[in-house]
């Protein structure tokens, strides 16, 4: 038996049930998240593995090409490395989703618009079709980015608590970035709420100028958790995970993502 086989026994003894679909399955594999593609060099943050079925841990590779590309498409243009992992992803999103990849283009008017709407002029000298503007209004974006931050909160719950958001709980997700400000999202007090920052490192490596966020969890029953999460200071989303969403009836019950394979 190789090591690599030995170390999955290992990780699945320590941690048997999904994390992703209300432990409801045992685990037979595991999941990185935030997904590798979304660092530079294959130097991702240590610990972050988590216990996933099958089913689960191929519910979202498809999505994670998007995921991975919006994830590093605000890195520093004088990274080479970045730039290079960023133009290939958007090349391959071009050749396998040449729709979406079309609708990521906004015409000059809609970025004009968004200037207006900002309060904010174009630099001087500078035409419209050079400001680097994308737009993630395609539904199937949304889907796609919405599957994936699922993903990404029901590993930090996990990762946090140290337990499963079951069957019974359920998330509600925001999305900002550095064109929508935390303010214009609405998350003002999510944000006063994540007073706890991880240090990510792979080895002496710092990883938050890639992948940063801020928590809070409830550690003794693991009943809800908070995360305001961001990648590269520009997309970014929100979370706040409840175990029981009977214990806040207010909220319907479409607005909550539910784990995964729960109806």
């Amino acid at each position: 038996m190789g090591n690599k086989k030995r170390r999955l026994q290992a990780f699945l003894r320590e941690h048997p049930t999904c994390c992703y679909c209300g432990g409801m399955q045992p685990a037979t594999t595991e999941d990185h998240w935030p997904p590798r593609s979304v660092f530079d060099e294959r130097k991702w943050p240590a610990g972050y593995v988590f216990p996933a079925c099958q089913r689960c841990q191929q519910a979202t590779p498809d999505d994670e090409a998007l995921f991975a590309l919006l994830c590093r498409i605000t890195a520093p243009g004088d990274q080479p490395i970045a730039y290079e992992a960023t133009y290939r992803l958007m090349m391959a999103m071009k050749e396998k989703e040449p729709e979406i990849y079309r609708s990521f283009l906004p015409s000059a008017n809609e970025k004009r618009r968004w200037f207006r709407d900002h309060g904010a002029s174009l630099p001087p000298g500078v035409a419209t079709t050079e400001i680097p503007i994308l737009s993630l209004k395609h539904p199937e974006v949304k889907a796609k980015l919405r599957r994936c931050a699922a993903k990404l909160f029901l590993s930090l719950h996990y990762h946090h608590t140290k337990k499963i958001l079951p069957a019974a709980g359920g998330m509600v997700l925001a999305g900002f970035s550095n064109a929508v400000s935390i303010e214009e999202a609405g998350l003002e007090l999510l944000a006063n709420m994540t007073t706890k920052v991880p240090h990510l490192r792979w080895q002496q490596v710092d990883v938050t100028a890639q992948f940063n966020y801020r928590y809070n969890a409830d550690t003794e029953d693991g009943s809800v958790s908070v995360f305001m999460a961001q990648f590269n200071n520009g997309i970014g989303f929100g979370a706040i995970c409840v175990c029981d969403l009977s214990r806040i009836p207010d909220i319907a019950n479409e607005t909550f993502i539910r784990p995964f394979g729960v109806l």
